[in-house]
């Protein structure tokens, strides 16, 4: 048997995962396939900020984005996001070790859909014009960065085909994309989820998709 890590052991999200920490809307998923789980986002700065998990602790989805399975719960989760909240973006804070700056405080793999009116990879360009993007088909990321730690953004989400960019980071980078977003709608002080955590939007997102997931549901029975 596989040796559990501190962090697993003590993974906020491996919590929610097993149902031991619904304490609010957002802390239950309103959308649970096999092996994931889309989640509302605490720190949300707009409504339908939404996370999906693997349930299995990892660090990051270099690997998943190969998977069939995964795409195919990304798709759900993601359309669910634009019925209801309009354009959305993904990205991805990609570490390779436990308490990396890059890994934003959580240790447990999970994508961003986020609905945004503007272009978030332009808005990153211009936030810090150091950060090199290249162009990169999500399900090639594996092989692009080689084991090493990196930021992944797309948006023109397609499933399995989905291609987007990447930039490789030489070190750690805390919430980066959560900065961008911050800066860009004029509040750069409110990035952190740690310390800003829009519990009533988070909240209210959660209780909207899973309504809508419910009723789409109804609606194929």
């Amino acid at each position: 048997m596989a040796a559990t890590s501190l962090n697993e052991k003590y993974c906020r999200i491996c919590a929610a995962a097993s149902g031991t920490s619904a304490s609010a809307e957002y802390d239950n998923p309103w959308l649970e396939a096999e092996d994931y789980l889309a989640f509302a986002s605490i720190g949300a700065m707009v409504p339908g900020w939404s996370l999906i998990f693997p349930k299995k602790h990892q660090l990051n989805l270099a690997r998943d984005v190969e998977s069939t399975e995964f795409w195919s719960f990304a798709s759900h989760a993601y359309d669910a996001v634009t019925r209801e909240f309009g354009r959305s973006v993904i990205f991805e804070h990609g570490p390779q070790h436990e308490n990396s700056a890059t890994g934003c405080g959580t240790d447990h793999a999970h994508l961003h859909i986020v609905p945004l009116s503007f272009s978030l990879i332009e808005a990153a360009k211009a936030f810090d014009p150091s950060v090199h993007w290249s162009a990169c088909k999500a399900q090639d990321l594996s092989g692009v960065i080689k084991g090493r730690e990196y930021l992944f953004v797309s948006e023109a989400f397609n499933g399995d085909a989905t291609e987007g960019y990447v930039a490789i980071l030489a070190t750690g980078r805390s919430q980066f994309f959560r900065r961008v977003i911050a800066d860009k709608l004029g509040c750069p002080l409110e990035f952190d989820y740690k310390l800003h955590r829009f519990e009533a939007i988070a909240n209210s997102t959660a209780l909207t998709l899973r309504a809508s997931v419910r009723g789409m549901q109804a609606a194929a029975a």
